[in-house]
């Protein structure tokens, strides 16, 4: 997966297009605090409908730590941060969507 980075106030995000799923296109975000905490973002959409959803929100008290399966509430930095990157996020699905339904296109000609 190749991902991109970006710094927001302090809070670091490095985030890719998961290569794995074939009905939607994911987005996978890292998002690393100051404090040590992790949020482990996701944003998706599923190939041939309208509309991204998300984001759903894990998170990981340190690196050492899993990343919670219920969603978590992160703090107002953290959401600021994401929206820093969403119109980059938002391109990144609808150019991997189009390159999905390419391939789709092509498989059944």
């Amino acid at each position: 997966m190749k991902t991109k980075k970006k710094n927001h106030k302090g809070i670091t995000l490095e985030y890719g297009v998961i290569d794995n799923v074939e009905e939607y296109v994911d987005v996978d975000i890292w998002v690393d605090l100051p404090t040590g905490e992790q949020y482990l973002v996701r944003v998706y959409k599923e190939v041939g409908k309208h509309g991204i959803i998300g984001p759903s929100y894990r998170y990981a008290e340190s690196p050492n730590h899993d990343f919670g399966h219920e969603d978590a509430t992160p703090p107002l930095e953290v959401h600021q941060a994401m929206d820093s990157i969403m119109g980059d996020i938002a391109s990144m699905i609808y150019d991997e969507e189009g390159t999905r339904e390419e391939g789709i296109q092509e498989a059944w000609a």
